[in-house]
């Protein structure tokens, strides 16, 4: 019991969902996107290269590259 209610769906041999159609840090953690759209927000700027670091660290394609995207 280490999970606190999810589903710790990026296991490879845990299938949980069928398919993810928004944003897989969403999932996982901290949805970094959305952080990001917030924080742009409130007039607070962050490395422009946030897609490219969630794909780094998930090896999946960030589906919102532009600010101002809440997922």
């Amino acid at each position: 019991l280490d999970k606190a209610g999810s589903y710790a769906i990026q296991h490879t041999g845990f299938h949980p969902v069928q398919e993810l159609a928004r944003c897989y840090a969403n999932v996982v953690g901290l949805p970094l996107c959305a952080v990001a759209a917030l924080l742009h927000s409130m007039g607070i700027e962050i490395s422009p290269q946030l897609p490219a670091l969630c794909y780094q660290h998930f090896g999946y394609q960030c589906p919102a590259p532009d600010k101002g995207i809440l997922l």
